[in-house]
């Protein structure tokens, strides 16, 4: 699984499914065609939305804190059907988590034991070293509002699904990787699409739906890059970050120095610091997140100059973390999932037995 992908029906290399997806579009419209369904629509509606964003030129991070930590705790209603789609036959939810504590308590910088994470009703009110990565209350009100628009979307206007969710369970398949925080953010959405119109309030913690969330152990996981199951990954990982650009490798470095001066660090080894550092940093910028006091318990170096150290940051992980999850997929990390998604939209596309509406809750990793 490692070599190939399946593409809407058809088997191509991997390095071919990163470097050309227009093409592979064609490929599936040309199979749709031929099969007489109507899935070359949908890949062209998917490109016509995802190309200019991905064309679309440098990025200078100015909107950064509004957008990733999710401010308006709602992204807005899900678009009308694609124009010449005659039939909604299925639906493929993916969310990530939503709002969460720190994830590590490794250290960020001199002085971060400054403030204090809330845990969640579910865990009571301690402090944020015992529940590091919880999902917040903000976060499952993140999750609840992704419910609402999905029951919008397909179950009032389309009514793909029954109305409860007692109707509606052997339509669901839903998946979660072994996270407390995903699986509480997968119950968080059915709680958004059912509570309301089986008039049911909405609980922190739904027992009835926890025999609907699916996980695997994380050692067969496929939602996120897993070495185990993927061997080429991890070679073809310290390739990509021993091969880093010059410039990218400089920079990164420059960034590990700086805040990590007494540490000698390989490409990879900076890479997830930094990534560790964003996440101190996100942590306690993000008004979404229970850490108090935010932004005052934050060296002063990242906010100076219009937060051009913390915008800076964010921009070269960005580029380093962009170019490793293309050679994974490239590799064909992936493929097992997409495979999986593949097959059982092919299934709801013929009119074979399968799941109406998929929702798959996970990480920013996967």
């Amino acid at each position: 699984i490692c070599s190939r992908l399946v593409f809407c029906g058809i088997v191509v290399p991997c390095a071919l499914a990163a470097s050309n997806i227009t093409s592979l579009a064609t490929l599936c419209n040309r199979e749709a065609h031929a099969a007489g369904m109507g899935r070359g629509v949908v890949a062209k509606w998917i490109l016509a939305r995802l190309l200019p964003w991905l064309q679309g030129g440098d990025y200078a991070y100015h909107g950064i804190v509004p957008h990733y930590c999710n401010v308006q705790m709602d992204w807005g209603a899900l678009p009308e059907r694609p124009v010449g789609a005659r039939e909604l036959a299925q639906v493929q939810v993916f969310v990530r988590h939503g709002a969460r504590t720190q994830e590590s308590s490794d250290r960020c910088w001199e002085g971060d034991d400054v403030g204090q994470f809330a845990c969640s009703r579910s865990h009571g009110d301690r402090d944020g070293a015992s529940c590091p990565g919880e999902l917040a209350a903000s976060g499952y009100e993140q999750e609840v509002n992704n419910g609402e628009r999905l029951r919008d979307a397909y179950i009032l206007r389309e009514g793909l699904l029954g109305p409860s969710m007692a109707e509606a369970a052997d339509d669901l398949l839903v998946r979660s990787t072994d996270k407390e925080r995903t699986r509480q953010s997968a119950r968080a959405v059915m709680s958004g699409m059912f509570g309301e119109l089986s008039g049911g309030a909405l609980p922190w913690v739904e027992p009835e739906m926890n025999h609907l969330v699916q996980s695997r152990n994380f050692a067969e996981e496929n939602m996120v890059i897993n070495y185990g199951t993927c061997p080429a990954s991890s070679w073809k990982a310290a390739q990509h970050f021993d091969g880093l650009p010059l410039q990218d490798a400089r920079d990164m470095q420059t960034l590990c120095k700086r805040f990590r001066p007494q540490e000698d660090m390989t490409n990879k080894e900076c890479a997830w610091w930094l990534t560790h550092l964003m996440d101190c940093l996100m942590s306690r910028v993000c008004p979404t997140v229970p850490f108090a006091p935010h932004n005052a318990t934050v060296p002063h170096e990242f906010f100076d100059d219009d937060d051009q150290l913390l915008r800076h940051v964010w921009r070269i992980l960005d580029e380093v973390a962009l170019g490793y999850f293309q050679e994974m997929v490239s590799t064909g990390a992936m493929s097992s999932l997409v495979g999986e998604i593949l097959e059982t939209a092919r299934l709801a596309a013929r009119g074979l037995a399968a799941p109406r509406l998929l929702l798959y809750s996970g990480h920013d990793t996967g």
